[in-house]
Order: structure tokens, then C-alpha cells, then sequence
């Protein structure tokens, strides 16, 4: 009697053999770079990184008035010399450091939202038009015309000693300018963590990224809050494809066993 082969032409061989040898040759073809890991190309888009001997919140330097103050490393600030953004340090209450008072004590939120799902430090925005002040990152190895996915956590709260509903968002700057989703904070309160995403085509191989916190009314400090920020090349539909493949493979190997029955 006839030996019987597979597809493959050898005698005998799994259907998940036959898988993984489709998934290699596919390999071997060569996935299009977009593929490769998908690498942050944010530094510091957690904010864990900060200065040298930093043990509580602190102003980000903008306003020279303020205590205390620090840089906030690999990002920057604008010009806007009554801006107010702060490190918050260690998910701890306390907005922006000891020197930053409302009626001589240490300001606080009415309510605190937390720690945003990626922990630790957070960033706290004046949304206020007149302490809003950016932060922003400079961005290199990008491709013209690649689409390039960003997201991060947002939330809002308001500054204790304040009171009346406030609106909060970010406005944010990658080459065009998009605006996160509104949040609207009751008097007194705040907008727990929400995850936030966001496609910009680049225009140029370096563009930079900015943050800039947006908010209703100017009089009653409202704060919009900042963390997790990531930045990467969307998966892309060739991974679809290839699962498509494999499962074709499979589908085809099914059929051609029954045919042997």
C-alpha cells in the first residue's frame, strides 16, 4: 500500500509541527519593522525619575517664587512664569511641596484621586489659563508618514480652600494638536484615573511632544493630572494577517485529514 503524506511531504508530521514551521517560513520572509518591540520612545513618561535627594512634592521649576523647586528630568517647561505644574511625590497628598500654602499650610486636594494605575509619582497641571504652563519632550528616530500611538493616564481633582465645579483636560502636541477628554469636576471633588489614547502622523524625523493643561474657570484652581505616558508604533494590521495565516494553515490541515478517512 501507498504511503500516505502530508501536505508538507513528509510522513507523519503534527499539525502543530506544520503550524510552526508556517509561522517560521512567514519569519523568515521578513515582518515589516513596525513589528519590532514595541519600545517607549517616552523617557521618563512615568516620572519616577527625578532629582538627586527628592523626598517630598515639588514645584516644577517655572516659578521662581516657589519651594521648593526642581527640573523634572528629560522634560521641559514654557515660559509662562506663573505657571504652576508640580511633581506630586510618592501618591502623597500634598500638591506641590512644602512651600506651596493655601492659609499657611502645605496645599492638598479636596479629594485625592491616588495613585494612576502605573503608580508611584504623577504629575499636577493648573489648568487655570493663567498658571497654565507646559511640559514637553523632544521625540527623534521618527519616520515621516509613520503613525505613532499615544496614551496616558488622566485625572483631575481641586485644590483645597477652593470651591465651584471646574472642567479639566490636556491639550496635547505632536506635530497637529489634540485635546484629551473633557473632564468635569464637581465643587470640591475630583475625576478618578482614566486611560486616555491618542494616533499622530509624523511630519518631520524629530518633533516634540507637549503637554498643556486646559481648564474652566480661571478663578477656582482646577488641576488636571498627568501619568503614564507612552508613545509607540501601533500594532500593525500584519499581525492580524499572520494569525490569519496560521489559522488558515490549520483549517486547511483539518480538511485534508478528513479526505484520508
Amino acid at each position: 500500500m501507498a504511503r500516505k503524506f502530508d501536505w508538507w511531504g513528509r510522513r507523519g508530521r503534527s499539525s502543530a509541527g506544520a503550524l510552526g514551521l508556517m509561522a517560521a517560513a512567514i519569519g523568515l520572509a521578513g515582518l515589516p519593522a513596525e513589528v519590532a518591540a514595541q519600545t517607549n520612545l517616552v523617557t521618563n513618561g512615568n516620572f519616577e525619575t527625578v532629582p538627586s535627594g527628592t523626598t517630598q512634592s515639588y514645584e516644577i521649576a517655572a516659578n521662581s517664587t516657589a519651594s521648593p523647586t526642581s527640573s523634572l528630568p528629560y522634560w521641559s517647561t514654557g515660559t509662562n512664569s506663573s505657571g504652576i505644574n508640580c511633581l506630586v511625590y510618592g501618591g502623597i497628598n500634598n500638591m506641590c511641596g512644602t512651600g506651596y500654602l493655601n492659609n499657611g499650610v502645605s496645599a492638598t486636594f479636596w479629594v485625592f484621586p491616588g495613585v494612576s494605575p502605573a503608580g508611584g509619582n504623577f504629575v499636577g497641571g493648573d489648568s487655570a489659563n493663567t498658571y497654565a504652563n507646559s511640559i514637553s519632550q523632544s521625540i527623534s528616530g521618527l519616520v515621516v508618514g509613520q503613525k505613532y500611538n499615544l496614551s496616558f493616564y488622566q485625572a483631575a481633582a481641586q485644590q483645597q480652600g477652593f470651591s465651584g465645579a471646574t472642567t479639566d483636560q490636556w491639550q496635547v502636541t505632536f506635530g497637529t494638536t489634540q485635546d484629551s477628554t473633557l473632564m468635569n469636576v464637581a465643587t470640591e471633588s475630583d475625576v478618578a484615573w482614566n486611560s486616555q489614547s491618542m494616533i499622530f502622523t509624523a511630519s518631520a524625523t524629530t518633533q516634540t511632544l507637549t503637554f498643556l493643561a486646559l481648564g474652566t474657570p480661571n478663578s477656582d484652581p482646577p488641576f488636571a493630572l498627568l501619568d503614564g505616558v507612552i508613545l509607540h508604533i501601533p500594532e500593525p494590521a500584519s499581525i492580524a494577517t499572520l494569525g490569519f495565516g496560521i489559522a488558515g494553515v490549520a483549517g486547511l490541515r483539518r480538511r485534508r485529514a478528513r479526505r484520508r478517512v
